[in-house]
């Protein structure tokens, strides 16, 4: 044990130890340890196995090799009462003797679980349950003893064994003086017990004056008739004994035979024990009263005192009687007492006022219950200081209003000081409507008037500057701001004197703005701002990119949210050149010379530079007898022909003159005309064949429309580019789309004008615009757009 940690045993531990058990080998390892330290083993093994029908075997066979025990026995008992399946449990007589022995060895833990098993036994004879009743308290368990020793008293005084009831009852009393049951059973037997008792001495005093009066009459056969008579007379009066002995006083007065001495004696023995009785049975009332009047209700407890009769007069004890004032003086001593625990009048003490309240209730039946009491008892004592109690509740009540008003008078005052410096601190910082508000509620806090005399010049200056700042105002959301501004100056001497609204209006519709301090507003929105204060909006809507927009002092704004690129490509230089389609990507170009493959994630696949001064304006065309290849005329000349996969050129070719018209895809090859006249033709290989010059009247070109392959090839695209006199919106030739170029977005719309789509922020001069062809992967289309921002492509 001394190197085994505390607590259970480890479950492996446990299961090897039951082994050894079912292997009849445990039993002779405990009979050889000691007690103590084998029952510390079997409760380590019950906490692990958490077996109850292994438990009750264990521990019957530790009570069995150590029979001398009394906590093996015990653990035995209570391992048998767990187990549900077990039904050799024991006896209620055999709890209760080993809970008297464990109790006896200063173990009143353990014995108090042996009464509970006893009593969820439920004893059936009466002396059992007393038993049980009084070991419960002798272990503590005064609340589970009260219900057993109740049942039994009651039925012990049903049956006429009224003082077998007495111990315990008296008992349960020392454990729970305030159990009004216990006292109620205790008075009762003990007003029985003393009847019969009466009773019982009564007979004997009558049999041992016949006895007396036999005795007599045998001894004094010739006593004179008077004498039997007047013995006789006094023998009658016996159940007053009072009376008798007077009698017996008048007639015999100086007769001191054995006889009358006998008699005499007896007389005085039967007042005696009728005075004791009726002592006793006065100073029960008295003492269920007295407890009343000290923990019990004080309205029961005056009652009882009052109804109290006067003490009887005693001629055999002279005692002294307790007098009645003890018990209103308890009483008025008792709220007198709870008067001063509540301490000095608090102002927010609603337990306090809760509890004054109650007393002065209780106080008030008090005083009614004594005046019905006056005609019994002198009570004018106990008045006097129920009223004296009333007049202090009554005077602490005052003390706490005259503490509410000071109170409210100061924070009335602090409010007012705090209002007067919100009003000031509002009027400062420009918020004159604010202001003038604190203002009218701190002139209706002053029923004096003195503050609207002491703040007349103040109000009206800040009225005046609230007439300045409204008017304002007023011009600001009409937009008219520089107006605004100006007279701000001119009347308030600062443009910063007030924040002005001004109004935001962002599209699509639904955008929402971010505000620095993380505040979201969906537009439109109106703010305010000062002149000179600067403020950075975050705009972001649907599928659109997102946008800062700074704003430098009150100014109305319209923001067109930029609907996010499907593809974008920053070029070097101006873009001309309309994308090639390959496959999901495009081929693009720019005037800087520069090539590219661009996807859906705008990251060129690749990217190339071309040695040419003129760079590309012309979109690159598939060479027809060369796949994957494609053929790219520079503005100076240059012919070069770039694998769309890798990027790989091939190149160049100076052909000593600039293009006029072309390149595009006629059948089987491509063809272009030079600024020479020459007209060319490639297929597969860079260098071209020369097929003609524009004097001849057959020549590759003479077909084609002059116009549209002036800028090479359009094949699957709707172009609008920008040129004197061009026009500023184009339509889409397959879907019921348009798009409208303005000074600062383009705006794409259904085509008859009537609901906006999406808008895209103009950058700079644009170049053109081209409707990409539907097609089974991209049903609506795509919106090319090439300005100074690149080239982008957006999806409808």
């Amino acid at each position: 044990r001394s190197t085994s940690p505390p607590g259970p045993c480890d479950e492996g531990d446990a299961f090897l130890l039951e082994a050894e058990w079912k292997a009849d080998r445990m039993p002779a390892l405990l009979n050889l340890m000691p007690t103590r330290e084998a029952r510390t083993l079997l409760r380590r093994m019950d906490h692990a196995l958490q077996s109850p029908q292994l438990s009750v075997r264990h521990w019957r066979e530790l009570n069995r090799l150590h029979r001398q025990c009394s906590i093996t026995h015990m653990r035995r008992i209570v391992s048998e009462h767990r187990c549900t399946t077990e039904h050799d449990t024991p006896s209620v007589r055999e709890l209760l003797d080993l809970s008297r022995t464990l109790r006896d060895a200063k173990h009143p833990r353990r014995a108090a679980a042996l009464l509970r098993i006893a009593a969820s036994q439920v004893p059936s004879t009466i002396p059992a349950q007393l038993e049980l009743g009084m070991g419960m308290i002798a272990a503590g368990l005064e609340d589970e003893a009260r219900s057993w020793i109740l049942s039994a008293s009651a039925s012990l005084i049903e049956d006429g064994l009224y003082e077998k009831s007495v111990p315990p009852l008296r008992a349960l009393l020392e454990a729970a003086p305030t159990c009004r049951e216990a006292r109620t059973l205790l008075n009762r037997a003990r007003t029985l017990s003393m009847r019969h008792n009466i009773v019982r001495k009564h007979a004997v005093v009558a049999l041992a004056i016949l006895l007396s009066l036999s005795l007599g009459a045998y001894v004094q056969v010739r006593m004179d008739r008077t004498t039997e008579r007047k013995l006789g007379e006094i023998a009658n009066l016996m159940g007053q004994p009072n009376e008798a002995l007077a009698l017996l006083e008048q007639h015999f007065p100086d007769d001191k035979s054995p006889r009358l001495q006998a008699l005499r004696v007896a007389i005085e023995e039967r007042q005696r024990h009728d005075e004791e009785t009726l002592r006793s049975v006065w100073y029960t009332r008295y003492s269920d009263a007295q407890l009343e009047c000290t923990l019990g209700d004080p309205l029961v407890g005056l009652r009882r005192a009052m109804d109290l009769p006067t003490p009887p007069p005693l001629a055999t004890i002279d005692e002294p009687w307790p007098l009645l004032a003890d018990l209103f003086n308890g009483l008025a001593a008792r709220m007198e007492a709870t008067l001063r625990a509540m301490g000095p009048p608090l102002i927010d003490g609603n337990e306090q006022i809760h509890l004054e309240q109650r007393l002065a209730e209780a106080i008030t039946r008090q005083q009614e219950a004594a005046r019905q009491g006056k005609t019994r008892h002198d009570l004018s004592d106990y008045e006097a200081r129920l009223e004296a109690l009333g007049i202090e509740l009554e005077r602490r009540g005052q003390e706490r209003a005259m503490l509410i008003a000071e109170r409210d008078r100061l924070d009335k005052l602090n409010t007012q000081d705090m209002l007067l410096a919100a009003a000031r601190s509002h009027g400062n910082a420009g918020d004159n409507e604010r202001a003038l508000d604190v203002y009218r509620r701190l002139l209706e806090s002053d029923t004096t008037g003195k503050l609207e005399r002491l703040l007349a010049h103040e109000m009206a200056e800040l009225e005046e500057r609230h007439a300045s700042v409204t008017r304002a105002r007023e011009l600001a959301r009409d937009g008219r701001h520089a107006e605004a501004l100006e007279l701000l100056r001119e009347e308030l001497g600062s443009t910063r004197a007030a924040a002005l609204p001004w109004r935001l209006e962002a599209y699509p519709a639904g955008a929402e703005i971010r505000f620095p301090d993380g505040t979201l507003q969906t537009a439109p929105i109106v703010h305010e701002l000062r002149a000179g204060e600067r403020l950075v909006l975050q705009i972001s809507g649907a599928e659109c990119t997102p946008y800062e927009l700074v704003v430098d002092g009150p100014a109305d704004h319209v923001v067109w949210l930029t609907r996010a690129p499907d593809r974008t490509w920053r070029a070097s230089g101006r873009v001309e050149a309309l994308p090639v389609s390959v496959g999901r990507d495009h081929v693009v170009g720019d005037r800087s010379g520069k090539i590219a493959r661009i996807g859906a994630g705008s990251e060129p696949l690749w990217e190339r530079t071309l040695g040419a001064l003129g760079g590309v304006s012309r979109a690159p065309v598939f060479l027809p007898k060369k796949p994957g290849s494609l053929m790219i005329l520079t503005e100076d000349g240059e012919a070069w022909i770039v694998d769309a996969r890798d990027g790989n050129l091939e190149g160049p070719y100076d052909m000593g003159s600039p293009p006029i018209t072309g390149p595009i895809a006629t059948q089987g090859a491509i063809v272009a005309r030079l600024a020479d006249g020459r007209e060319v033709r490639w297929e597969q290989r860079l260098q071209p064949t020369v097929v003609g010059t524009s004097g001849d009247s057959a020549h590759a070109l003479g077909e084609l429309d002059e116009e549209r392959a002036q800028y090479g090839s359009s094949a699957g695209l709707e172009v609008l580019r920008r040129e004197i006199g061009s026009h500023t919106a184009l339509d889409s030739p397959w879907t019921p789309m348009r798009v409208e170029i303005t000074a600062d977005i383009y705006r794409v719309l259904d085509r008859d004008g009537k609901r906006d789509l999406f808008y895209v922020h103009r950058e700079g001069d644009w170049n053109y615009l081209a409707w990409e062809a539907p097609h089974a992967q991209l049903p609506t289309g795509r919106l090319w757009i090439s300005d100074s921002a690149g080239l982008r492509a957006y999806l409808p």
